[in-house]
């Protein structure tokens, strides 16, 4: 009996020292309801190829960033309006980026504080679809203890929060932004240690951190919170339409805003299918709903839909797509619209979610001619396709947008995954 309660002690030993996290002196956070679309392009995106992110501005007009806010998350109202009060305060109180916080509660929730049912059966909760349970363990009568390292030892912290944290106050989208930046504080100050303890693919930011606690499986979060980090800033800034590159002597602008944009697949690829055509364009990582661009003068030569069956295509109005879901569209290029922009150069942007043009319409570089999405393309995530045509030959874009892209595919070694 002696021996068997020794044993019994050793292995309640053993088990507590694991759940704590072996050699780390604390309880090991971990989120396993990461929602990603792309995860082997980003996975084989070398780090370097992504440029430094912009500097926030120093001083943060309230009015500007509203507004920037808003186009982000390409509503209007008064709750972005009580929203930008809570970020700018927090990020105050925790010296955290406010741009930051609000990219991460328009790619988390499209600032929407109602969760839908799957995310609150994965236990996330409201605008930044806050994970109270990879917390508990950190948190004891509202205070936060965590740890950094100094000289090769750990250094303990505490941080006192105001708001208790629990799934009730994180379904609360005040408290949820509160609890947001205080975490993001404390992610920011263990970026370097947590780097270097917890080896498993590399990342750049600490936002990473945030999303999936200690242990980062892939970058493709922190990718489309700081592509929308970068929107914001240019929307405050009134920078977005950024200039892409020349074609033939065309100026071009990018057709996303929040420049670099990431090349998820490129001209010509044959996908698996070594008999038949090669991919007719590059697509480009996106969100649902973010503005789609003309990059360049001209008109609307076609705006509607993508048919099966021997390349058929129906024109529709504004008002007629709008009546269609667009998830619910053929497998194909779904909404699109093409451009004829003069010297029988034409461009094509596919998969939208909607569009404001129609046939025949003149257009401007840099207007709004829609909204991204994955219509015709339900499987494969939210993206752009976007084509180039000269006469009837199709052109590789990314040659000629180089200067918005981060394109992993513009070395040919790195084509064969």
């Amino acid at each position: 009996m002696k021996i068997s309660f020794i044993v019994i002690a050793l292995l309640l030993f053993a088990t507590t020292v694991a759940v704590a996290g072996g050699r780390w002196p604390w309880r090991r956070r971990v989120n396993q309801n990461v929602e990603t679309f792309h995860i082997t392009a980003h996975k084989n995106t070398p780090l370097e190829l992504w440029p430094a992110e912009p500097d926030a501005p120093m001083h943060v007009e309230s009015v500007r960033f509203a507004d920037a806010f808003n186009r982000l998350c390409h509503t209007t109202g008064e709750r972005i309006s009580r929203y930008t009060d809570w970020v700018l305060e927090d990020a105050k109180t925790f010296q955290v980026d406010p741009f930051l916080l609000a990219a991460l509660i328009y790619d988390q929730s499209q600032c929407r504080p109602i969760a839908e049912k799957r995310y609150l059966n994965r236990g996330l909760y409201s605008l930044t679809h806050f994970n109270p349970a990879m917390h508990a363990g950190s948190v004891h009568k509202n205070v936060y203890t965590y740890y950094t390292k100094e000289d090769g030892e750990f250094q303990r912290h505490e941080l006192q929060l105001a708001v208790p944290l629990n799934k009730w106050k994180a379904a609360n989208p005040r408290d949820n932004i509160y609890l947001a930046a205080a975490t993001l504080s404390i992610a920011a100050q263990q970026f370097s240690m947590l780097q270097q303890e917890f080896v498993w693919h590399p990342y750049r930011h600490y936002v990473s951190n945030w999303i999936f606690g200690d242990w980062v499986k892939n970058p493709e979060p922190e990718n489309r919170i700081l592509t929308a980090r970068r929107r914001i800033i240019a929307y405050y800034n009134k920078t977005e339409s950024a200039a892409a590159g020349i074609y033939n002597g065309t100026a071009l602008v990018s057709p996303l805003d929040g420049v670099p944009r990431l090349v998820i697949d490129y001209f010509q690829n044959k996908r698996g299918n070594k008999d038949g055509y090669g991919h007719r364009g590059i697509d480009i990582d996106g969100a649902v709903g973010e503005p789609v661009r003309a990059i360049a003068d001209g008109r609307v030569v076609f705006a509607g839909m993508d048919m099966p069956g021997g390349g058929e295509h129906k024109l529709l109005t504004v008002e007629e797509a709008a009546q269609l879901e667009p998830n619910d569209l053929p497998q194909g290029g779904g909404f699109y619209v093409a451009v004829n922009h003069g010297n029988d150069f034409g461009t094509i942007y596919m998969h939208l979610h909607s569009y404001y043009v129609t046939y025949n319409q003149e257009v401007k570089a840099g207007d709004i001619i829609g909204t991204l999405g994955q219509s015709g393309s339900k499987k494969s995530g939210p993206h752009l396709h976007i084509e180039f045509r000269q006469e009837d030959q199709r052109v590789d874009p990314a040659v000629y947008m180089d200067a918005v892209l981060v394109n992993p595919y513009k070395d040919k070694k790195r084509k064969k995954r």
